[in-house]
């Protein structure tokens, strides 16, 4: 079967089959878009005010801080009442919280004192809006889809990620900031009305039994997938649907709560030492992590095709 072929067999059964499942990842796209227009944005306008990088690193430390807050009430809420509402009244508060943006922007104002407000709410959203994210697939796909949905919807991600700063950058180089603002404000209308057009499949809610072994390994335990998938595809599975949103913001959590903490030093720092040291220490950073995490043998024996209490036994017996 060509490449043709295949595209529409999984276009006709596959995740993309399911309309709802559509608007999200179009959706998704989009957002992550007008996210990536915004990261070029806010420095170009912090740094092009003379706000140097100090007033920088504040501002991104007041979007971390109540971010990191407010993802653990994200998860409870989107256990309460659903990823979708979460989803959707994020979406659209920060809509309205960037179009203010817009107005700074192109006012040229980069104060502390509008900007710093401003980057807080639009954290806090943003920490509703996490947890409900990586909850929402099991309401709109069947099981045995989660592992194709799970890795459409994060093809649709990183395709943002790289379309997002090309576009950003494009708009800030040639008009300013205000523009790259607006596009990240319309691509939060765009993510709130397909989220506006879901509907969940009507058995989500009585879903809740144990669904056997995740779609991403075999029987045999031999992962089919890779990274992130596999993992947020097993723990879709695994959680009990009226506590995977605090499943969910709690790995979260673990993953970006020292951003606020990072940015605020670091900018202080950088003012002092300039640039050039961060990017061996991140390095470093980064080495470290991986080698540590290789020295544990539950990472190393990750995807085997038996658990190493199994083959203990084998080489005994």
């Amino acid at each position: 079967m060509n490449f043709s072929a295949r595209l529409a067999a999984g276009w006709r059964s596959g995740p993309l089959s399911d309309r709802s499942f559509r608007l999200l990842a179009s959706g998704q796209f989009t957002s992550t878009v007008g996210d990536y227009c915004y990261a070029v944005a806010l420095p170009w306008l912090v740094l092009s005010a003379h706000g140097g990088t100090i007033l920088l690193g504040t501002v991104l430390a007041c979007y971390g801080l109540p971010r990191a807050a407010a993802i653990p009430v994200g998860g409870l809420l989107t256990d309460k009442i659903g990823p979708r509402a979460i989803m959707l009244t994020a979406d659209a508060t920060r809509c309205g919280l960037v179009i203010v943006l817009v107005a700074l922007a192109a006012r040229h104002v980069a104060a502390l004192a509008l900007l710093g407000p401003v980057a807080a709410l639009l954290g806090a959203g943003e920490g509703l809006f996490i947890p409900a994210s990586f909850s929402i697939m099991p309401s709109l796909l069947e099981p045995g889809q989660l592992a194709a949905g799970n890795a459409v919807n994060s093809a649709a991600v990183q395709a943002g990620s790289v379309a997002g700063p090309v576009l950003g950058g494009l708009l800030v180089a040639t008009a300013g900031p205000a523009p790259a603002f607006a596009v990240d404000a319309a691509s939060f209308a765009v993510s709130a009305l397909s989220l506006a057009l879901i509907r969940p499949r009507p058995s989500a809610a009585a879903a809740g039994a144990p669904a056997g072994p995740a779609d991403g390994a075999t029987g045999q335990g031999q992962p089919r997938g890779t990274g992130n998938v596999v993992f947020l595809t097993m723990i879709q599975r695994w959680a009990p649907p009226r506590l995977l949103g605090r499943v969910m913001s709690v790995i979260m959590l673990a993953g970006i709560g020292s951003f606020p903490l990072s940015v605020a030093v670091s900018g202080v720092l950088v003012h002092h030492l300039g640039p050039s040291p961060f990017f061996p220490v991140a390095a470093a950073t980064v080495a470290i992590s991986i080698f540590g995490a290789m020295s544990q043998r539950e990472f190393r024996d990750f995807g085997s095709a038996q658990p190493p209490e199994a083959e203990l036994g084998a080489e005994s017996a």
